[in-house]
């Protein structure tokens, strides 16, 4: 998902995300028999299609909105919880969620953590055995071509801390 309009990267990204997961690869056919992908490529095409950076055309950074949503103001947000909250009651828990987004200092692939739940670091260790791009051996000491870096998310409001602690 995609928020912010100066975070283009973050749809090339995406794009290569969906181009894998449709794709004839191996691990693409297993991934698509074990789990279900649900995909909102944009949550904010209002004020990234006018060039907002970092607001919908309400004026709101939606990814401060993730507590308290208004159904007119932030609709994006509010249908997503709402996908999240049918998932909970059909007793569905999502094994991954994933906020896409680039960084305005950051370089190479980095991802945030928001547990120290060791389960937390599944996702890259398989990216790295299938992505020679992402390096999980370089992750800890935070060189060389492409790392991750998990860090726990102190902001309550944002979507992966509200996602944790509401809906998964």
């Amino acid at each position: 998902m995609e928020c912010v309009a100066g975070e283009s990267n973050s749809s090339w990204v995406m794009k290569g995300a969906l181009d894998f997961l449709v794709s004839d690869h191996p691990t693409a056919c297993q991934l698509r028999r074990r789990f279900v992908f649900k995909v909102i490529p944009m949550l904010n095409p209002d004020g990234v299609a006018n060039g907002n950076h970092r607001c919908s055309l309400a004026g709101c950074d939606l990814n401060r909105k993730w507590r308290t949503p208004h159904s007119e103001l932030h609709p994006t947000v509010f249908r997503t919880k709402m996908l999240f909250e049918y998932l909970r009651i059909q007793g569905i828990t999502p094994a991954l969620y994933c906020d896409f987004h680039g960084h305005s200092r950051k370089k190479m692939i980095f991802m945030y953590g928001c547990t120290n739940d060791r389960s937390v670091h599944a996702f890259p260790k398989h990216l790295a055995s299938v992505a020679p791009q992402f390096s999980w051996r370089k992750y800890v000491r935070m060189w060389g071509f492409l790392c991750a870096v998990f860090v726990l998310c102190e902001q309550s409001v944002v979507s992966g801390v509200a996602v944790r602690t509401e809906i998964a």
